[in-house]
């Protein structure tokens, strides 16, 4: 019984490890999405960060503050589309 344990075990982290491979390829060197997972939010997101740390800011605050801005930006210009798609 104690054998299928942790075969059990073995096999979850094998699993684990597999699903966390291509999510960890997916990122180059800088961390940032490689070109092939590069959309509008991640590309703003780029360029962002780079602006603000190059200004002398911290990393974390960089961070919070692209994201956000970034963000709403997707969010911007998703939402004439759903309110276009609920009024019909």
């Amino acid at each position: 019984m104690a054998k299928k344990v942790v075969a059990l075990l073995v096999m979850c982290l094998v699993v684990v490890a597999a699903v966390q491979l291509p999510s960890a390829s997916a990122l180059d060197q800088d961390g940032f999405a490689t070109a092939h997972e590069d959309d509008k939010f991640s590309s703003c997101f780029k360029i962002c960060h780079k602006e603000c740390t190059n200004a002398g800011a911290p990393n974390t605050l960089c961070e919070m503050k692209c994201d956000g801005e970034c963000f709403s930006k997707g969010v911007k210009d998703k939402l004439p589309n759903i309110q276009y798609g609920l009024i019909q």
